[in-house]
C-alpha cells in the first residue's frame, strides 16, 4: 500500500513537482549521511550540498514498477533479435576486433559473447541512460521500499566510485537503476570488475569503448566462466517436480 501511494504522489505531483522536491526532505537521509562519514570518512558539509542538488524523479519508480526484462522469453526475443541490432553487432565486432581478442586471451570469454552483452544492453552504446545516476539511485534508495536497502547500497558504492575515480557525482548518466555506461554495470560491479583496459590510467566505461570490453570480460570470468564450457544445457523435469526448482527462485546457480 506504502510503495503505491508513493508512485501516485511522485506520478500526480509532476515532473515540475520533482525537480524541486528534494531528497533532503526525507530523515532516512540524515542517517545514511551519518554512515558515509563514520563509516568512509566523507564530509557532511559535501553531502548535504550534494543532496541538495539531487532530484527526485517519478518516472524511475514507474519505470522500475514495470521493467521489460519481466517479459516472457518469447516478447523479449524480439526487442533484441532484430536485424538492425545484428548488423550493428557485426560494425561493432570488426571495429574492435584486436580489443575482442585481447580480452579472450585475457579473460577466455569469446568476443561473441562481449558483443552480445553490450549490444543487448546499450545498443552499442547508443542508449547508455538518460538519467542522473545521482538522482536515480537517490529516488529508489528513499522513495522505493521494495529495494530500498539495495539501493542505498548501491548509493554508498557510488558515492565511494566518484571519489576513487574523481569524478563529479552530478556528471555521471545512466540508467533509470543507476546502471551506468556501455556495459551498464550497476556501481558495486563498476568497483568491483571494471578494469583499465587499455591502459591510461583510468577505468571510463563510458566513452572508453576498450575500457568497456575488458571489463565485460572480467565480469564473466570473476563469475565462473569456463572457456570452451556450455552456456546452457538441456533439463528434464518429471512430474510436478518444477515447481520445487521454482520456488527456489528462477536465477540461474
Amino acid at each position: 500500500m506504502k510503495v503505491g501511494l508513493v508512485m501516485l504522489l511522485l506520478i500526480f505531483c509532476g515532473v515540475a513537482f520533482a525537480d524541486t522536491l528534494s531528497v533532503m526532505s526525507k530523515p532516512e537521509l540524515r542517517g545514511f549521511m551519518d554512515e558515509m562519514v563514520s563509516k568512509h570518512n566523507f564530509q557532511r558539509t559535501e553531502l548535504s550540498t550534494l543532496f541538495s542538488q539531487a532530484a527526485l524523479r517519478p518516472g524511475i519508480i514507474e519505470a522500475i514498477s514495470r521493467p521489460a526484462e519481466a517479459k516472457p522469453w518469447h516478447e523479449y526475443r524480439d526487442i533484441f533479435l532484430t536485424e538492425d541490432r545484428i548488423q550493428a553487432g557485426v560494425e561493432f565486432w570488426n571495429s574492435h576486433a584486436a580489443d575482442l581478442a585481447r580480452a579472450e586471451r585475457s579473460y577466455g570469454v569469446p568476443p561473441e559473447i562481449i558483443v552480445a552483452i553490450i549490444g543487448v544492453e546499450t545498443r552499442y552504446g547508443k542508449n547508455t541512460g538518460s538519467y542522473r545516476v545521482l538522482d536515480a539511485l537517490s529516488t529508489l534508495a528513499f522513495y522505493y521500499p521494495p529495494r530500498g536497502d539495495f539501493f542505498r547500497g548501491e548509493l554508498e558504492q557510488f558515492l565511494l566510485l566518484t571519489r576513487e575515480e574523481k569524478i563529479s557525482p552530478l556528471s555521471l548518466m545512466g540508467s533509470y537503476a543507476g546502471a551506468m555506461g556501455l556495459p551498464q554495470f550497476i556501481p558495486s560491479s563498476f568497483r568491483s570488475y571494471a578494469v583499465d583496459f587499455d591502459g591510461d590510467g583510468r577505468r571510463d566505461l563510458w566513452g572508453n569503448t576498450s575500457d568497456a570490453i575488458g571489463s565485460v570480460a572480467h565480469y564473466f570470468s570473476e563469475h565462473g566462466w569456463q572457456m570452451g564450457k556450455a552456456v546452457a544445457s538441456l533439463a528434464e523435469v518429471s512430474g510436478e517436480h518444477y515447481l520445487d526448482v521454482l520456488e527456489n527462485g528462477l536465477k540461474p546457480v
